[in-house]
């Protein structure tokens, strides 16, 4: 194999799983993957034949997928999109450790620091094969930012922002969460839950009953419990990732 070049974190634009919706190709070892990448200039990806995508997470190989033609994209601006429709998971050890990054939880901030997965493009000596690496571990994390908490009646309203500079997007769709407490749980709450591969900010709102002979003060933690066209998945360990602190001493009382 005959190397182009070492493209790293910039050169992946998206990288969305289960894409654009869920679909039955979505198991607890498979998944749908559609990667865009755009390489270094003086490199055009248009003149190979086949093409092999690689996802590592340090040195476990996550999965391993050959493409045919019908499977890649390439626009005029000679960015590529690559389509892994039911990709295999060969090692959930990396894959696990990989979706950790895209779901936000309390972690240290030194974890924090914001860029994509790394690529590495190689071309046998015909030209006709090209092989494509992706390194996972080389991401940041995606985090949460400023949360409003709203009580109207007898529900409970959680506003917050995720800020994901991964740019991994995962669409979990409708979504369950718990807010609890010491053991307790103090509300169930459901809401749209995709988490988009853009490094802005994204609001999310999610709303639910107040469990009865419940009071709300002190620190809680939001909690993904499952995504309701996703039981039968890998995307139900993966929603369960996602924690997050509310500060209930701020409660807003009544209607926006």
């Amino acid at each position: 194999m005959t190397l182009l070049r070492g493209l790293y974190p910039r050169q992946i634009i998206s990288f969305n799983v289960t894409y654009p919706i869920f679909n039955k190709l979505t198991t607890y070892s498979t998944t749908n993957l559609l990667v865009c990448v755009k390489p270094a200039p003086g490199i055009d990806l248009g003149w190979t034949s086949s093409t092999k995508v690689s996802l590592l997470y340090n040195e476990l190989l996550v999965g391993e997928a050959d493409l045919e033609t019908g499977n890649v994209f390439l626009t005029e601006t000679n960015v590529a999109f690559y389509n892994l429709e039911g990709f295999k998971i060969w090692n959930m050890h990396g894959f696990k450790a990989f979706i950790q990054h895209v779901i936000p939880r309390p972690r240290d901030e030194s974890q924090l620091e914001g860029r994509g997965p790394a690529v590495a493009l190689k071309i046998d000596d015909k030209g006709h094969k090209l092989a494509i690496s992706i390194r996972l571990d080389m991401m940041g994390f995606a985090k949460t930012l400023i949360s409003t908490v709203r009580r109207i009646d007898d529900e409970i309203e959680v506003v917050f922002f995720i800020q994901n500079p991964t740019r991994v997007g995962i669409c979990f769709g409708e979504t369950r969460f718990i807010l609890e407490k010491d053991c307790r749980i103090l509300a169930r709450l459901y809401g749209k839950f995709n988490i988009v591969s853009d490094d802005g900010m994204q609001k999310f709102q999610v709303k639910g009953p107040i469990c009865s002979d419940t009071t709300l003060f002190g620190k809680a933690i939001l909690k993904g419990v499952s995504a309701d066209k996703h039981s039968d998945t890998w995307y139900t360990p993966a929603i369960r990732l996602f924690e997050m602190e509310v500060d209930l001493d701020a409660l807003i009382e009544g209607e926006h």
